[in-house]
């Protein structure tokens, strides 16, 4: 049976038919606390809406609902203040106006939870104007809105394009915590508090310089690094001895940057080596290093510095070298899972943990997880020694 949370929408004591529920999850992804948006639910006449797929237990929910849409509007809109009109605003389940003091839901094993009910507030509507610069000038830039909280989800919701002089206005909207940025280009935000008042002479600054990648891979005692690389290759290879021979592929180690957006950039080539990585944009990433066969990876650096949690952060316009180090004497774990009586369990879900990983930021790094094939069993190599 599947989980389920459904409830509904109401003003006052009246359904709100064509409201827009929304679930936010919390997840960490490369080690980094994000919120992201499922649905939306559209009411019925009743106001009723119900949430039955893709939950899981244990997982904390947020529920909120919204129907007022913040738009775009010129000078000569403007309403005075005494003379706007209450709008219903953005109200999360517990009756809040916001996620830092929404009520979560956490679901056991086929629990469903009923009744979850919104009553939507209402709020006076107020603007937002400012402009857009892009390396100081003026610049005509799609832009999104939306709660601090839920800045940069999976979901861009709310947006309109600034104009050529790179003035913008947005109003619509009820007092709270809001983020500015524009989807495109992750390297401006602007963050405001609106509570009585229009807010004014919002400035959002982008740069679009992308940042400079350098990659340096060695092995344990050689000498300087050689460029030469070979096509890209991202397929993991399995365990296997060490080997000296000259073959190029066997000293072939492939690169990747993960970013929580789920863009990549990857790099395959051969050990050791120096060069230019492909061009990334800026933000944050894991990386994803498959050594040469026998070897782990020994050490990983940021233009000389361990990454905290093992993520990079390139800023927009950054110069930094990505130095890794493999070493011969890589370790290979194998696992037979099997049942009460005795037989193996195909398909069956395994984290291999390095020792000392506790918290959910470390887990989303480290943690490696896979199945079992059809026999039982996993395999895991290109270990570092330690323990696991």
């Amino acid at each position: 049976m599947s989980l389920e949370i459904s409830g509904q929408v109401l003003y006052d004591t009246q359904p709100v038919a064509g409201a827009n529920v929304w679930l936010v999850e919390s997840e960490y992804r490369l080690g980094v606390l994000g919120r992201f948006r499922l649905g939306p639910r559209i009411t019925d006449n009743q106001g009723k809406f119900s949430f039955d797929s893709g939950l899981e237990p244990g997982r904390e929910y947020y529920v909120l609902a919204e129907r007022h849409v913040p738009s775009t509007a010129t000078a000569g809109d403007i309403v005075p203040i005494a003379r706007r009109s209450l709008i219903e605003a953005t109200t999360y389940y517990g009756d809040a106006p916001s996620l830092t003091t929404a009520l979560p839901i956490t679901l056991g094993p086929r629990e469903h939870r009923q009744q979850v009910n919104i009553r939507m507030r209402t709020a006076v509507p107020y603007c937002v104007s400012g402009r857009v610069e892009v390396y100081g000038m003026p610049f005509a830039l799609y832009l999104t809105i939306q709660e601090s909280a839920l800045a940069r989800t999976d979901r861009s919701i709310h947006g309109d394009e600034s104009k050529q002089d790179g003035s913008f206005r947005f109003c619509g909207l009820t007092p709270g915590e809001y983020a500015l940025f524009t989807p495109e280009n992750g390297s401006g935000m602007a963050l405001f508090s609106i509570a009585d008042a229009d807010v004014q002479g919002v400035v959002l600054s982008v740069d679009t310089t992308p940042p400079e990648l350098q990659l340096e891979v060695a092995c344990d005692g050689d000498a300087q690094p050689r460029s030469e690389v070979q096509s890209p290759d991202l397929s993991r290879r399995g365990p296997q001895n060490d080997s000296t021979s000259p073959d190029p592929h066997e000293n072939r180690i492939s690169v990747r940057l993960l970013r929580e957006d789920g863009e990549s950039f990857a790099k395959t080539a051969v050990v050791p080596f120096a060069g230019t990585f492909e061009p990334v944009s800026a933000g944050a990433y894991a990386v994803d290093v498959t050594p040469p066969a026998g070897r782990y990876v020994k050490r990983l650096t940021l233009s000389g510095v361990r990454p905290a949690e093992g993520i990079l952060h390139l800023s927009p316009g950054s110069k930094e070298t990505l130095g890794i180090v493999v070493s011969p004497g890589a370790g290979t774990i194998k696992c037979e899972v099997i049942g009460e009586g005795g037989g193996p369990m195909p398909d069956t879900a395994v984290a291999l943990i390095p020792a000392g990983t506790y918290t959910p930021a470390q887990l989303s790094v480290y943690a490696r997880q896979m199945r079992t094939d059809s026999s039982g069993v996993f395999e895991v190599g290109a270990l570092s020694p330690g323990d696991y």
